[in-house]
């Protein structure tokens, strides 16, 4: 055999290796791994927001069957923070069914009271002030 027979086997095997790589890295890139499977209307499990709290701790709103959970993830164990959150209805849906054009979609939220925020809210911000407090108490004791 020729020289051209085994640089055109070991130039096609390059490609093919290179090829499976960047599909790879492009579905980690744009987050398609995972989403492929299980896209019909029968879902029931879906992460609806995170939130970094700090370095090692993030929040997570996961919605299971309608209902949603606050789940402090990170850190020594993971903890459920609020369970049973009624999921809130699209906008779109609201708009709808209330006659009203729907809001686009650049349009800032409307102004609430604390009294009017969910309660997973006011957790979150609660989470983010002991988070910072914490901080705020390691460097006091390196310094120290």
């Amino acid at each position: 055999m020729d020289m051209d027979v085994y640089l055109r086997f070991i130039l096609a095997l390059v490609f093919v290796l290179a090829l499976i790589a960047g599909v790879g890295w492009a579905a980690r890139r744009y987050g398609v791994g995972g989403r492929l499977i299980g896209q019909g209307a029968g879902r029931r499990l879906a992460v609806v927001e995170t939130a970094v709290v700090d370095a090692k701790r993030r929040l997570a709103l996961v919605r299971r069957d309608g209902v949603e959970h606050l789940i402090l993830m990170g850190g020594p164990a993971d903890q459920v923070i609020e369970s049973g959150i009624a999921s809130p209805p699209a906008t779109a849906e609201l708009a709808r069914t209330a006659g009203a054009p729907p809001a686009p979609a650049n349009a800032p939220p409307p102004a609430t009271s604390r009294a009017d925020l969910p309660k997973f809210v006011q957790t979150l911000k609660l989470a983010e002030r002991l988070a910072q407090a914490g901080r705020n108490a390691l460097r006091q004791g390196r310094t120290a």
